[in-house]
């Protein structure tokens, strides 16, 4: 069976047995370990010490708790990724057998937080590092090379600061005229193709 907070794929056989935990303890305590989970994907960090205060009486081992964490972090996290609406989760997750009220409770969350969640996402999207500020660039005429010798063309010199992690380093590097209009054409025709794709979604 597929289903859209996996992507129209099948659903982890981890998320399954999961979601058995989850269903041993109370839908008021799910609620709460759902905005503890918002939480740390928002910040980076979850508050593990509330979180076992929490889940006291469930007789959770650590492990259990963390794969119960990891659960409700996976859907919520995929549901917003693949922009699934409220009432098709709460289907979708009482169809792998949480209790009904189990899943009202976490798709209440869900529906309070997904765009902060969406904020995260995208700034977390295949970004390894980021451009910080505006580029630098100049045009210099080039009448001689040591290595091409007599050269006669422009060239375009570019500074970048890139930012990665904490740290922030600038990249230089030089361009031909031709290269600079190539690169140029190539980033306003995916700038045209992100929009389109930001309109139809």
């Amino acid at each position: 069976m597929l289903f859209k907070f996996c992507g129209d794929r099948d659903c982890p056989d981890w998320l399954l047995a999961e979601i058995g935990s989850l269903s041993k303890i109370s839908s008021v305590k799910v609620k709460l370990l759902s905005v503890q989970v918002v939480n740390s994907l928002l910040n980076s960090q979850i508050d593990f010490e509330k979180v076992t205060k929490l889940t006291a009486d469930s007789k959770y081992t650590a492990d259990d708790l963390k794969g119960v964490l990891m659960a409700l972090e996976f859907i919520l996290r995929n549901a917003t990724k693949f922009a699934v609406d409220e009432e098709t989760l709460v289907n979708e997750l009482t169809q792998l057998g949480l209790p009904r009220e189990h899943a009202v409770s976490v798709c209440k969350v869900y529906a309070d937080r997904w765009p902060e969640i969406l904020a995260v996402l995208k700034e977390q999207s295949l970004r390894l590092s980021s451009l910080e500020g505006t580029p630098q660039w100049r045009l210099d005429y080039v009448l001689e090379s040591s290595v091409a010798g007599e050269v006669c063309q422009p060239s375009v010199q570019m500074k970048l600061s890139v930012k990665q992690g904490d740290k922030l380093a600038p990249v230089h590097f030089t361009l031909s005229s031709e290269k600079c209009s190539v690169l140029l054409h190539e980033l306003k025709q995916a700038h045209k193709m992100m929009k389109s794709l930001e309109e139809a979604a």
